[in-house]
């Protein structure tokens, strides 16, 4: 009979494994990161419809008048 709190030898395998696998995962400086995410955004920020407004002629959202009339 095994106690609820023991750990069995396929978990132990699954924690060594995940271990494993993030030991050869490539580490990078967060400096490095931080600078290609910045350059990331500065990319896309042109193209942002929440930063750079789309003409309202285009906006399919607009309202198409003020009036809502309900019958």
């Amino acid at each position: 009979m095994t106690d609820q709190n023991e750990i069995t030898k396929d978990t132990l395998r699954a924690i060594l494994d995940g271990l494993k696998h993030h030991e050869s995962v490539e580490k990078q400086k967060t400096s490095e990161s931080i600078a290609k995410i910045m350059a990331a955004i500065q990319e896309a920020e042109p193209g942002d419809p929440l930063i750079v407004p789309i003409d309202k002629k285009l906006n399919p959202y607009n309202e198409k008048s003020g009036k809502c009339i309900v019958s």
